[in-house]
Order: C-alpha cells, then structure tokens, then sequence
C-alpha cells in the first residue's frame, strides 16, 4: 500500500489485494513492537461475534475469495434496491430518429425517414461515478449493523452498473485518536474497484459488509505501522475513533456519492432510507 503523511494523519491507499497482505504480513510478525494486544489476531474458538471470525486468517481468505453468503444475501435485495434507486433516475424518453434500437414498421412502410425507436440522451446517462464507502464504526456497533448498511452499499453499486454507470468504488476506514498522548489520524483507502473493471459482486460484499474487514483487516493494517504511529492511532487500545465526515478522506475533492459508516439506523427501513437519502444528496444520478 502507499504511504502517505501530513502532520499528524497518515494515509494507506492501496487495493484489497495490498491491504489483504499488508495485514498479513504484520500478522506472521505476532506481536510488532513488543505490543501484546492485538486485536485483529484474538481468536473467539467457534463463534463469530464481534469481528464476525474466528480468527484473522479466516477473515484475509474472505477477503481473497469473496464472501459468499454476502453475496447471496445482496442477490435477496437486489428488486428492492433497484427500484429505490430507480426512483432517482430521469425518465427514460423515446423519440422517432433515423438510426435506434426498434423499427416502427407503420412508419418504415410509410416511407418516413425517421422510422426507428431511439431513447432521449438524458442528464445522468452512462455516467462514471466515483462512490466511497465507509466501514468505520464504533466497537458498539452491532455486527449485524454493519453487515446491513454494508449490503445496501454494495447493492447501490450493482444497481448502478446494471443501470449503465460505470462506477469506480473505494472503501474507506478514516479514524481521529483522541485518548492517547500522542493524537495520530489514520486513513485507509482500499481502492475496490476501477470503473474498466468488472464488478466481483463477492468481495465487494465482504469489503462494504463484513464486520472483519474492520476489525480484522484494517486493525492488522495498522499494526503494521511504526511504532510511533501504531502508539499515536491506538494500536492495542480502542484503535482510534470512527469519522463520518467525507473531507477528512477527500480534503480537496470529494467522491460523487459517499455512504456513510452504521454508528446510525437500526433497522433495515432506516438504513435504506439513509442510502437513499445519500443519493438523493449527492445530485450524481439527476
């Protein structure tokens, strides 16, 4: 991952991929720097509760592989999702043109030259969308939570491609640390998808929804770090703090749509009303 810093923030920017063995790397070195509690590496035996695995090399095959059962959840919600995203949408307007995707044959038998169906190229159309996600929560948030807001993220994202936009996605984990002696920022951006690419409906599920793509993965990031940092961003305490705000990631130019971490919405309606709310927001699909 590229490293980056400014005063006391620093930033990793990378692909899953990276992040995936940035983590694991830190992981084979046990305890780094001497740091006994580690949180990305507790093991909970056979459940899975709060960094939703048993351990942290379940969570980086996750990463690789995909997270099936996400996937198959998000397949659940894919009508509902379409049709609240669709609602955003401009009217699609059909007009009579000489070159289209249909022949009007009464028209084409009756000699008009403009005896094809073409649509209206309306504002909105085709667009290349940049969307950011953001996984970091409170250590009271339900994984269950995460795991819904999570879905409808990534089920914004499929909509979207399956609608023509072409989306480029990245997951984000920006955290302030406020109860240390030395207060050090952390920024971590996982680019997820380019707009050329073909979207992996499974590991875009497990990097907007998984609960261990937080607390395994970018705890083990930041593991990684120097000491310095690693003590400045909590590393072996809370870990830092959770920041909903879309400029502390992007100061000088922010994504077209931003989805913004579950320390909000309880239930299943409030969420996607939330998602929705951020589209309607952002004035990207208008």
């Amino acid at each position: 991952m590229n490293i980056t810093t400014d005063g006391n923030t620093i930033t990793l920017t990378g692909t899953l991929d990276q992040a995936v063995q940035r983590a694991e790397d830190a992981y084979k070195l046990g305890g780094h720097h001497g740091n006994k509690h580690l949180a990305s590496r507790e093991e909970y035996g056979k459940t899975k509760p709060w960094a939703g695995t048993s351990h942290f090399p379940e969570a980086a095959q996750l990463a690789r592989d995909g997270w099936h059962e996400g996937a198959k959840r998000l397949a659940d919600l894919r009508d509902r999702l379409a049709e609240s995203v669709g609602e955003l949408l401009p009217e699609t307007v059909y007009m009579m043109d000489v070159t289209g995707f249909d022949v009007d044959v009464g028209a084409y038998l009756a000699g008009e030259p403009e005896c094809m169906v073409t649509t209206a190229q309306m504002p909105g159309a085709s667009k290349q969308i940049h969307m950011a996600v953001n996984v970091s929560n409170s250590a009271y948030v339900d994984p269950e939570a995460m795991i819904m807001r999570g879905l409808l993220a990534a089920g914004v994202v499929d909509a979207l491609e399956a609608m023509g936009h072409r989306v480029t996605l990245d997951v984000i984990i920006p955290t302030v640390n406020r109860w240390e002696n030395t207060h050090n920022n952390c920024n971590i951006i996982v680019q997820l998808k380019q707009a050329d690419e073909v979207l992996d409906v499974e590991r875009v599920a497990y990097a907007c929804a998984h609960p261990s793509m937080l607390r395994r993965l970018s705890f083990g990031i930041k593991e990684s770090l120097p000491k310095e940092w690693q003590q400045g961003t909590g590393v072996g305490g809370g870990y830092g703090q959770p920041v909903d705000e879309v400029e502390f990631t992007y100061p000088d130019e922010q994504p077209d749509i931003y989805i913004g971490n579950a320390n909000t919405a309880s239930n299943m309606e409030q969420v996607l009303d939330q998602v929705v709310q951020y589209l309607r927001d952002s004035g990207a699909l208008s």
